[in-house]
């Protein structure tokens, strides 16, 4: 996981790569259980997506399906959330799909 250089961006974007989960094995047809998604090993704030050709695309924030809650939102949100008690004006999504 790496953070950007910029922490001043108006926007800023963190991808978790989802791990599969057991229920993911037991209902989605077996030629989606697998992860067409990968972080990059030479670029840490890159995910490199493998199909009929492979692209690579670029966040702020990028972690692996291994990472933590926690050490998404210290790395990630935690200072978001500090910020925002200071007076900023800010929002956080979050999709899990």
């Amino acid at each position: 996981m790496t953070n950007s250089t910029s922490e001043n961006t108006t926007v800023q974007v963190a991808l978790r790569i989802r791990p599969l989960t057991q229920e993911d094995l037991v209902t989605l047809p077996s030629r989606f259980q697998r992860n067409v998604i990968s972080t990059s090993p030479f670029t840490p704030n890159q995910v490199v997506v493998h199909g009929d050709k492979k692209q690579s695309f670029s966040f702020d924030y990028v972690f692996g399906p291994e990472t933590l809650q926690k050490e998404i939102y210290d790395k990630a949100i935690r200072n978001m959330v500090d910020k925002y008690l200071e007076g900023t004006v800010l929002t956080i999504e979050n999709y899990y799909g």
